[in-house]
């Protein structure tokens, strides 16, 4: 799998303590609130999603190293290693969105609203969230 960062003057905190709010408005919106390397505290958007997964830290399948599943501006070299930043990231070319398009082919062959879907990941403290959907919005909170 292979990612790109989605906002780069945005980093998220090594603890950004996260809420998930699952459809709260009814408006096919969920949203997460964590903090940035600066504490502050965001609202992140996802608008039209379909699909949500969280995985702890310790069973995601992800390679955390350089030249590895994430951009190469999440690493920043240390004196006797590299240092791991988090992002938002995207996926590129998401096996997961190409899953979810052949089964909605199979129940609705005339369904396009697969075409406009993202797959974005969220690398947090103890948890992965991935989430299929048609954009995000970051909106600071006051």
């Amino acid at each position: 799998m292979k990612t790109k960062i989605v906002y780069k003057d945005f980093q998220i905190n090594t603890v950004p303590l996260e809420t998930i709010i699952l459809d709260e408005s009814g408006k096919q919106e969920s949203c997460i609130l964590l903090d940035d390397v600066n504490e502050k505290r965001w609202k992140i958007v996802f608008k039209v999603y379909q699909a949500l997964k969280i995985t702890t830290m310790d069973c995601a399948n992800l390679n955390f190293f350089k030249g590895g599943d994430f951009d190469d501006a999440c690493f920043v070299d240390g004196e006797s290693h590299s240092v791991f930043r988090k992002f938002i990231m995207e996926v590129e070319d998401s096996k997961w969105i190409k899953e979810l398009k052949a089964i909605l082919k199979k129940s609705d062959p005339s369904a396009d609203f697969m075409d406009k879907a993202r797959h974005f990941l969220l690398p947090l403290y103890d948890n992965v969230i991935e989430i299929i959907a048609w954009n995000l919005e970051l909106e600071e909170m006051k």
